[in-house]
């Protein structure tokens, strides 16, 4: 338990300075662009990238390092169990790899899940700093019907997306 709160603690370190590092560089890259790139981009772009995206990569290496902690931890027993039982050991390794394969189709119908879900949330945030930044015009123009009901496709385009996703991965 001390040893897996050790590795709990040292990977949210590396996670957090690997996030801190990638949202600082995103920020100067950012400041350093030249006014007509920065003025062909979206505003809530810059702001989805600088807090949503870099998060999501946080997220994926959090995932990475604890698969990776699973993966050392597995070898281990595995050796243990080969030293115990080497039959046992070797049909169950066996029994593993074809779950594996089993299980291909599954992690590309999950990435492109992902990759939908990314984008709807991305949308969603989006059509929510736009909103946010334009509400005395919206407001000006009567326009605030229209604007809630975008925001609320965005979001039952991010709910649909999540359900593809929790549907597939109860499979």
């Amino acid at each position: 338990a001390l040893v897996n709160h050790a590795r709990t603690l040292a990977a949210q370190q590396f996670n957090a300075a690997v996030v801190d590092s990638l949202r600082a560089r995103a920020w100067h890259a950012l400041l350093q662009c030249d006014w007509r790139t920065l003025s062909e981009m979206r505003q809530s772009d810059s702001a989805s990238l600088l807090i949503t995206s870099v998060d999501r990569i946080g997220s994926g290496l959090n995932s990475a390092t604890t698969a990776l902690a699973a993966l050392v931890t597995l070898a281990g027993l595995g050796l243990a169990a080969l030293a115990i039982a080497p039959a046992f050991a070797i049909s169950a390794m066996a029994g593993g790899v074809v779950v594996l394969a089993g299980f291909r189709g599954a992690r590309s119908r999950a990435a492109a899940h992902g990759e939908r879900l990314g984008e709807a949330c991305d949308q969603v945030f989006a059509d929510t700093t736009e909103v946010l930044a334009a509400l005395r015009p919206i407001k000006s123009f009567g326009r605030e019907e229209a604007s809630a009901a975008r925001l609320a496709q965005g979001i039952a385009e991010l709910r649909r997306a999540e359900l593809h996703y929790f549907r597939d991965l109860g499979w």
